[in-house]
């Protein structure tokens, strides 16, 4: 074994960088709570709520997309008539 072979200290590099991934997660315990999966899933629990609380005003939400994402497609179509004219 060489002389320099002791365990060096993290860089400041490394440091910064687990700090930076620690603070995406909250340690509680043994247990790892990611924020990322309690947002998602309260999302999903929200639009089951919705859904099942009003379902006429769910229908009128997701026609309301549907009918922006077909004028949405329309208006490319449109451009891309007109570009190649």
């Amino acid at each position: 074994m060489h002389e320099n072979s002791a365990v060096q200290a993290p860089s400041a590099v490394q440091r910064i960088s687990r700090r930076w991934h620690d603070s995406r997660e909250f340690r509680t315990g043994c247990v790892t709570v990611n924020i990322k999966k309690i947002l998602t899933w309260a999302g999903i629990a929200f639009l089951l709520f919705f859904l099942i609380s009003a379902p006429e005003q769910a229908g009128g939400v997701v026609n309301g997309i549907l009918a922006s994402l077909r004028q949405a497609a329309e208006a490319v179509i449109t451009f891309m008539q007109n570009i190649f004219r």
